[in-house]
């Protein structure tokens, strides 16, 4: 299938945005006026971690990060930002949390919407 129309079809469909999935992440990230507002008054920004995907996720899903967390803490509270608390959330192994979230194409992070179609195009986890 083509790209566009691949992720035409994509956008079309509404996941389950009551637990923390990729293609809810990517959902949201496509619908700012579903930002919280902690999210929203600063904005987008690939490489500030409060203001990526990670960031996003960590205020969506605060709870699913809590349970997911298995590194140390930051400064007393689950570190949102961490690979493995990422990796595991998603179901992702370490690398595949890192090429996704920190390593991810420079198209892919100049807007949410665009990282969201990264999203779409590698897919769900495993």
């Amino acid at each position: 299938m083509e790209y566009k129309t691949a992720i035409r079809a994509l956008r079309g469909t509404v996941p389950d945005l009551s637990k923390p999935s990729m293609a809810a992440l990517a959902y949201v990230l496509r619908h700012p006026q579903m930002w919280p507002e902690k999210y929203a008054k600063r904005g987008w920004c690939f490489t500030d971690c409060r203001q990526c995907a990670m960031g996003l996720t960590a205020v969506l899903w605060p709870h699913a990060m809590q349970l997911s967390n298995t590194t140390g803490r930051m400064q007393g509270a689950v570190n949102p930002f961490s690979l493995p608390t990422i990796s595991k959330l998603f179901n992702l192994n370490y690398a595949q949390a890192k090429d996704i979230f920190v390593l991810a194409p420079p198209a892919a992070q100049e807007s949410p919407e665009k990282f969201a179609d990264f999203l779409d195009l590698i897919g769900p986890a495993p």
